[in-house]
């Protein structure tokens, strides 16, 4: 089960501006241009998982409380999940 806990915002595009979206355990990133688009997990030490997504798609990436989450394009929206 999947449990929303952290409102939808706009991707940060940055390194510097990643968010952490509270204490969840996932991220649900949707695409929402036609273009392909990237999403990047990292933590202190730097980026630990990048996808891409296609034009539409959606998907949840496991993460830990500490890690921060961007994208390519502020078109990729997120929002911080549970997985129960």
């Amino acid at each position: 089960m999947i449990k929303i806990v952290h409102s939808e915002v706009d991707s940060p595009t940055t390194v510097e501006t990643s968010l952490d979206l509270g204490n969840t355990s996932a991220v649900r990133a949707v695409n929402l241009s036609k273009t392909p688009q990237s999403v990047s997990l990292l933590t202190e030490e730097g980026p630990i998982h990048t996808v891409t997504l296609t034009g539409g798609e959606s998907l949840i990436l496991k993460k830990t409380s500490l890690t921060r989450v961007y994208s390519s394009s502020k078109t990729v929206r997120i929002t911080g999940v549970s997985i129960y």
